[in-house]
């Protein structure tokens, strides 16, 4: 299962890269370098904090993870979320930790009731962001 996520993986990046030459991507000039270079330190903290809230979630069902495997298992899933094929984002990380069919379903369960915590708290969060905005 980890052979072939990262097969599929490096097959996304290679297609991305394709895509991006036969577009002649540029890269714009940037303004404000200080602006990309705090996006990026708040980007990398989001993840971070995701990637805990994985562990924690996993620990709250009593898998024991240690905090390398949490962040790749969590960082495949972040990036399967440009494969087509939204399963992976669900399987990526509970197939990266998992050693059998048992363990691959429960960590599948423990992963998509994560991933529906995080939908319900962004809905909520996103319609208190727009009543205060319209208050």
């Amino acid at each position: 299962m980890k052979r072939i996520f990262n097969i599929v993986l490096l097959a996304s990046f290679i297609f991305l890269i394709i895509f991006l030459v036969k577009q002649e991507y540029i890269i714009p000039r940037i303004e404000h370098p200080w602006y990309m270079v705090i996006s990026f330190l708040l980007l990398f903290a989001g993840f971070y904090v995701s990637t805990n809230s994985w562990k924690t979630a996993l620990a709250s069902h009593g898998i024991k993870c240690s905090g390398q495997e949490a962040l790749i298992s969590h960082g495949q899933s972040v990036f399967a979320k440009y494969i087509p094929g939204k399963i992976w984002v669900i399987l990526g990380r509970a197939g990266y930790i998992s050693n059998d069919r048992k363990e691959l379903k429960e960590r599948a369960f423990v992963s998509l009731k994560e991933q529906l915590i995080y939908l319900k708290n962004s809905k909520e969060n996103h319609l208190k962001s727009i009543l205060v905005i319209l208050t």
